[in-house]
């Protein structure tokens, strides 16, 4: 699956699929390249990686804190399946912002029932009582 960033979904939505863990990330500007660390290192972020509908999207701690804490439901957040807008300052570099916030009108469709396929629910009509 490929990778996406934020600045590529500014103004439009994607939805969270599942969060791979994190992993430890600094950019490499003299080798041009991503370098990472499965523990803390000096220079390097902790960046959770979510799989989503855009693709693969590195997350920093403070927007998955922000994405989490928009979902809250009672002690539980839960990002699975959950359509998020980005938006942002509309500013470049060290000055740029992510907002990133739920879509409150998206509601996730069933999965289509297929004629004759075994869904795995019970026929209460077939329950003896």
């Amino acid at each position: 699956m490929e990778f996406t960033s934020f600045k590529k979904l500014v103004g439009s939505t994607f939805k969270v699929a599942d969060n791979n863990g994190y992993k430890f990330k600094k950019w490499d500007n003299e080798n041009r390249k991503m370098l990472t660390s499965e523990s803390p290192q000096q220079g390097f972020r902790k960046v959770f990686t979510l799989e989503t509908d855009k693709g693969m999207l590195d997350a920093s701690e403070a927007q998955l804190g922000q994405m989490l804490s928009r979902v809250i439901k009672g002690n539980t957040a839960d990002i699975s399946n959950i359509m998020f807008n980005v938006e942002s300052n509309g500013k470049e570099g060290m000055e740029i912002r992510y907002y990133i916030s739920p879509v409150s009108n998206y509601t996730e469709q069933p999965s289509p029932v297929i004629e004759g396929e075994n869904t795995g629910g019970v026929n209460v009509d077939d329950i003896p009582f």
